[in-house]
């Protein structure tokens, strides 16, 4: 007969495999939507606007262009832009996905009984809506669904920052584990509190240098919350097996 005790170690095994699964399913989407992202700006037709100004342009402008107009049904001349909003929602939901399966195991590297669990706890139902959010970006194209795809943005993002910091604080307050992997989650709430202010102390919105600020600086926090999630979660492999 199989008792408890006998199943402790097959239980804690099994529970390694997941955290190590997660950690994994985190590079390789940070990896997928910098590769996704890429190719798309290469199927985007062209075209931004500058304050309601349309500029044809022969393809996409990395200084000009949001990542969320490769998701427009249409591009600001009228030119079908169905593929690259295809692959938009397609790389957004990807992205969302891999995010929510990461944040989903992250308590789980923490004492059951530790401050550091409870913290992160939160942090990853902050991190599960956040994860939400981005998915229902890819599927809002702004220039039809203004109004939701903006809402989506701003709990993604804001959500986000909020979600790093109780992992932060986690993982900080955790001896074991580098305090390198919670700074790196501070820096990208810093990052992104600096793009916050450049947009509203920055260029005057709607000016050639205001466009360039904006669209500049949501890649910056974009990637770098890419950066972040592969630094922790190759952190957490490298910690997961010295505890084998």
């Amino acid at each position: 007969m199989t008792t408890m005790s006998d199943k402790i170690p097959q239980i804690v095994m099994n529970q390694g495999k997941k955290l190590r699964y997660a950690a994994i399913v985190g590079i390789v989407t940070a990896f997928l939507f910098v590769i996704l992202s890429t190719i798309n700006m290469y199927i985007y037709p062209g075209s931004f606007h500058i304050a309601y100004n349309v500029f044809p342009y022969p393809h996409y402008s990395f200084i000009y262009n949001n990542l969320s107009d490769m998701g427009m049904l249409h591009t600001f001349t009228g030119e079908s832009n169905y593929l690259s909003a295809a692959l938009f929602a397609f790389t957004l939901t990807l992205t969302g996905t891999g995010f929510l399966i990461y944040v989903r195991y992250f308590p789980r590297l923490f004492d059951p009984n530790s401050k550091s669990y409870k913290n992160a706890r939160v942090g990853s139902i902050l991190g599960i809506i956040s994860s939400a959010a981005f998915i229902a970006i890819g599927w809002t194209p702004w220039n039809i669904l203004v109004i939701p795809h903006m809402i989506f943005v701003f709990i993604g993002f804001v959500f986000s920052v909020i979600f790093n910091i109780f992992f932060a604080v986690a993982i900080l307050r955790d001896k074991s584990y580098p305090n390198l992997l919670g700074m790196s989650l501070v820096f990208y709430a810093l990052v992104i509190v600096g793009y916050l202010f450049a947009l509203i102390f920055g260029p005057e919105y709607g000016s050639l240098a205001g466009r360039v600020v904006e669209s500049l600086g949501q890649k910056i926090v974009v990637y770098t919350q890419m950066l972040v999630l592969i630094i922790n979660a190759t952190g957490h492999l490298f910690l997961l097996r010295k505890k084998k």
